[in-house]
């Protein structure tokens, strides 16, 4: 009852609900006591410090770039809530910071401390009826299990070398991945995040909170312009809708290192999942029909059968993690393939690290040599028979699995 009054009330001020996540998504925290040692943090007045009730852990944390005007913006169009992995202390702590005035969030917080999950969120802990009014905002959509109503933001990090410092998931994700043989969303980072003693990332250029805001206008008026009893006015379609229109027409192979032979279902891959909800068709195959090749080293088989035939595109794994984050296809030339032989997800830490420093030491004649030919041809000659023509470019059958 009291949900449907809620939805008669969103309904006559003409908003939606916004679930917002903290860590990572609209602001970026750490402990790391060289923050107050800088004078970058007296110069940036995003940048905050505040301690607990009963604890002497000092936190700090940095807004998101734009993060005052886009609540600003967003509050005109959705009621907003809070849900976090943090406790409620700091949730209450973050949002003092980001909403002094409490006019904003009031006592729509959710924490770990009443969801009883530091693994998984769930919209039917606020919603347990109705979610057709609900979109939800965060940088990971493991947690949310893929739903209907998530938006997925590009991770906001700040501070060099640290993650989601709430996040108890991980070890999870990464005994999940070593068991199914595919690599975490932290595997495929690796090669792209830069490793120093700097507790700053000096270049703070980010403007993701302009596109989820055009994303959210779009969502607010498409849904609005439906009749009240128009089965399509609820964003569990919407949503879908808007994300299938973005890779739509893509045909994506990933490289065997991302997808191993030995996953059983790679449609269960959270990588593949992705792809697909977002409209693009993924094989295992690399085919006369496929436009991307996804793939991290350039020693692969399928990157050189690729790059014989000239007929997709081979990009990193970030063209399709930044495309999908901004529901805009990214332009390939800025996520060509570098040179990065990632670990095997079965190997230690210890075993990763000396890999990739044995892979860095190793010079280009060796990396060449180290290249079973015999295997590339074979993989060439499999290629040119699943294309069914001497046209590479033509119509072929490809044996691929949509969703």
């Amino acid at each position: 009852r009291l949900e449907a009054e809620n939805a008669r009330r969103l309904l006559k001020i003409r908003k939606l609900s916004l679930i917002l996540d903290l860590d990572q998504t609209i602001v970026h925290a750490t402990w790391d006591k060289r923050v107050d040692e800088s004078q970058y943090k007296a110069d940036d007045k995003d940048i905050r410090r505040f301690t607990l009730p009963g604890s002497d852990v000092v936190y700090y944390i940095k807004l998101r770039p734009g993060l005052a005007e886009f609540l600003k913006q967003v509050e005109e169009m959705y009621e907003l809530h809070i849900y976090t992995m943090g406790t409620r202390g700091y949730a209450e702590a973050v949002a003092k910071e980001i909403d002094p005035s409490g006019s904003l969030f009031k006592e729509r917080i959710l924490s770990r401390d009443e969801s009883g999950s530091v693994t998984q969120k769930k919209l039917q802990r606020l919603f347990p009826c109705d979610t057709s009014m609900v979109v939800v905002l965060d940088d990971r959509s493991d947690v949310w299990s893929f739903s209907p109503n998530l938006i997925r933001i590009k991770p906001y990090e700040f501070f060099t070398n640290v993650g989601d410092i709430h996040s108890q998931n991980t070890q999870i994700t990464q005994a999940v991945a070593g068991k199914f043989h595919q690599l975490t969303y932290s595997d495929i980072m690796i090669p792209f995040v830069e490793q120093n003693d700097d507790p700053f990332s000096r270049h703070d250029d980010d403007n993701e909170l302009d596109t989820v805001l055009q994303i959210l206008t779009t969502i607010h008026t498409t849904f609005y312009s439906k009749p009240a009893d128009d089965k399509e006015a609820d964003v569990t379609h919407i949503i879908p809708h808007m994300k299938k229109q973005v890779l739509k027409g893509v045909i994506i192979t990933f490289s065997d290192v991302i997808l191993s032979p030995d996953l059983k279902d790679p449609t269960l891959s959270w990588i593949w999942q992705m792809a697909t909800s977002f409209g693009a068709t993924c094989s295992l195959d690399l085919t006369g029909k496929t436009t991307h090749l996804i793939a991290i080293s350039t020693s692969k088989n399928k990157v050189h059968a690729a790059r014989e035939y000239g007929h997709c595109k081979i990009v990193s794994p970030l063209w399709l993690l930044d495309s999908t984050a901004r529901w805009k296809m990214q332009p390939e030339e800025a996520y060509e393939l570098k040179e990065y032989q990632i670990p095997s997800p079965k190997t230690s830490t210890e075993d990763e690290e000396q890999a990739l420093q044995d892979d860095q030491e190793a010079p280009e004649e060796e990396l060449i040599e180290n290249i079973n030919w015999d295997d590339a041809n074979r993989e060439v000659e499999d290629f040119i028979n699943e294309s069914g023509i001497d046209d590479i470019w033509g119509d072929t059958d490809s044996d691929t699995v949509e969703r």
